[in-house]
Order: structure tokens, then sequence, then C-alpha cells
């Protein structure tokens, strides 16, 4: 069994889904959002009280976003891969 958690709707707001896919495989989906603007607040100042940080794996420039997605699909970054828009 599987569970897929979505934060956001970055295909639309009504993605295709293979029903069949989901009941064979057992899936479960479990849609879930940020929380609401006194949270989010809430959350940052403690960020920046605390200095939290997050990591990066590393910052390519805009020319070379391939290499950027590359990066992510290998499965080797730790971390988040910035992009560099003025690069």
């Amino acid at each position: 069994m599987a569970r897929i958690v979505v934060s956001g709707a970055t295909a639309g707001h009504e993605p295709a889904v293979n029903l069949r896919r989901v009941f064979a495989m057992q899936l479960e989906i479990l849609g879930t959002s940020m929380g609401t603007p006194g949270e989010l607040y809430e959350l940052l100042e403690f960020c920046s009280d605390n200095e939290v940080r997050p990591v990066v794996d590393s910052v390519v420039g805009f020319s070379r976003v391939e290499d950027a997605f590359a990066r992510m699909h290998s499965g080797e970054a730790f971390g988040k891969i910035v992009i560099d828009h003025t690069a």
C-alpha cells in the first residue's frame, strides 16, 4: 500500500486520475493545505527567531535550468535546488 500526499494543485484544479490504478495498487490520496495566514506568520517568525534555514543542495543559473531538473530527477540531490534567475 502507498500514500500520495498532494499539497496544492499544480496540475490544475481538476487533474485526471486513473482510478483503476488507485484501486489496484491500494493507494491512499490525501489532500493537505498550508494552514491559515496566521499560522504561516507564526511559522515564518519561528524560522526567523531560531535561524532555521533550508538545506540547499545546489544553486543553478536559469540558463542551466535543464541541469537542475536532471539533478532533481537523478535522486542524488539532498536539499533544495535553487534556480538563480539572474544567472
